[in-house]
């Protein structure tokens, strides 16, 4: 047969029984080739027809289809002779695998678009409305104001400008990533310092519900890392250990060896946890998590989807560690010097 011998295989070596075919076919398709063929021989089907990997003479499967028909039976009524026809069919069938992969790849893309637009839409009006109102008030009411009150709206528009920044940063850092423009310079960094940097910037946040914040980064950890998307991530992951830990509650900040070459930070929570099934979903924009905060501040989940991004452009991992009501830990792994 024509199909044996572009697979490599001479005369002599062409299978000539059926038990000789099904040695050559790929285990994962004999079945669905059995079944097709008793079928067939016994009436339920005119024709007999399978779709399979074939292993050629090199020992690789290439993907033919096969069509047959009994015409001889023994005494017994038992099949005796069929012909048919084997084509190669692999080239096809790698195109249609391309053709799946790219309309997965575009449904993703999709899916992260309507994400996108929903935070731009939905997400980004809120804070904007809440520093709206507090700034109407001010102006309206700034001549009777003692200067507790104006020093209260003072630091609740400095959370809020810090949330629309962050949330405005996490969107654009996420754009530069899914459009390729996303620079990324390499440069040995001493992980506490930025840390601490990190800390700085989120310390009102923390003060406003009596956090607090420790760091226990060893100091002679050094990274290899874009130091401001190492920043970013820090910020994120501490932003959201602030929002999801309860007033007095604690936020420590470690470091540990991880596999060869790495070196993994943890932040640790005292906070409300994470159920299971958010846990699942907690890195996928496809699926939308978004939750507010313990004091209801605002979370569109967009930041740990992007600490992803930034951790796995570095070679790293990230993952969580939570049960609901007892904390969570989430930790990154980046490449470490020395």
């Amino acid at each position: 047969m024509k199909v044996y011998k572009d697979m490599g295989y001479s005369n002599q070596d062409i299978p000539t029984t059926v038990e000789g075919i099904y040695n050559l076919i790929h285990p994962d398709d004999i079945e669905e080739v059995k079944k097709n063929l008793n079928d067939h021989f016994e009436g339920r089907s005119k024709v007999y027809h399978s779709d399979f990997r074939l292993r050629d003479s090199k020992g690789n499967y290439q993907w033919v289809t096969n069509y047959a028909r009994l015409v001889e039976k023994d005494v017994d009524g038992r099949p005796l002779r069929f012909i048919g026809l084997t084509l190669n069919i692999n080239d096809r069938k790698r195109a249609e695998e391309r053709i799946k992969k790219q309309n997965e790849e575009l449904i993703r893309a999709n899916a992260e678009k309507d994400k996108f637009f929903s935070i731009i839409a939905h997400d980004l009006k809120g804070p904007f409305q809440g520093f709206i109102g507090l700034t109407e008030l001010m102006s309206e009411r700034i001549g009777d104001m003692s200067v507790d009150e104006m020093r209260d709206i003072t630091q609740t528009l400095q959370v809020t400008a810090k949330n629309l920044y962050e949330l405005l940063d996490n969107l654009l850092n996420w754009a530069l990533i899914k459009r390729g423009h996303k620079r990324f310079n390499a440069e040995k960094l001493v992980a506490n310092s930025l840390v601490k940097i990190v800390i700085d910037n989120v310390k009102l946040q923390a003060q406003n519900k009596n956090l607090d914040i420790s760091n226990e980064v060893d100091n002679e950890i050094v990274v290899l890392a874009d130091k401001e998307s190492l920043k970013t991530i820090l910020r994120n992951l501490i932003s959201n250990a602030v929002k999801f830990t309860p007033r007095g509650g604690t936020i420590t900040l470690k470091s540990n060896p991880s596999e060869k070459g790495f070196v993994a930070i943890s932040i640790v929570d005292t906070g409300i946890g994470i159920p299971d099934q958010v846990k699942a979903n907690l890195f996928q924009i496809s699926k939308g998590v978004s939750r507010p905060g313990t004091e209801q501040e605002p979370s569109t989940g967009l930041g740990l989807i992007l600490c992803k991004e930034l951790v796995e452009k570095h070679g790293g991992k990230i993952w969580v560690e939570s049960q609901e009501g007892k904390g969570s830990i989430f930790s990154f792994t980046l490449p470490s010097v020395g």
